[in-house]
């Protein structure tokens, strides 16, 4: 089955938007097909060497606009239950929120998925959100909350 990768090599970048990780669906209108996305592998070179920081005076959204709350998104899509998909892989990254975003890591709707040595500090509500969804995994991961 076919896997976006992404490799993001060691460097810091900063983000005024949340970085979306939609995966492949096998079409290019969503809308038209109702398939959820899946398998999509985004890697760092490590939790010192990997940095996504959030820039203070980007677009970050509010729990009324929820578009943007993270420095890194699984967005939901199609069907009438919440679904991003399954299989997604987040690993060997530092994420920085520095409180701009209410999250390093959202994904309101993953399956299947493993979210590994990803470091999370500086987010307004939390590290990482997990919200529906099942045999989803986090190994060795951190997150720091300041407040």
């Amino acid at each position: 089955m076919f896997c976006r990768q992404v490799h993001i090599p060691a460097g810091t970048y900063m983000v005024s938007r949340s970085l979306q990780i939609k995966g492949s669906n096998g079409t290019h209108d969503l809308a038209q097909s109702g398939k959820e996305y899946y398998h999509a592998a985004v890697s760092g070179d490590g939790k010192l060497s990997t940095v996504i920081k959030a820039s203070p005076h980007g677009s970050w959204g509010t729990a009324t606009n929820s578009s943007n709350l993270a420095v890194v998104f699984f967005p939901s899509c199609c069907g009438p239950l919440p679904q991003s998909g399954a299989q997604f892989y987040l690993r060997d990254i530092n994420v920085q929120a520095n409180q701009a975003a209410d999250y390093g890591v959202l994904a309101p709707a993953v399956q299947s998925s493993l979210f590994q040595r990803i470091y999370v500090q500086g987010g307004l509500v939390g590290g990482l959100r997990l919200s529906w969804g099942w045999s989803n995994m986090i190994e060795d991961c951190e997150f720091e909350v300041k407040w």
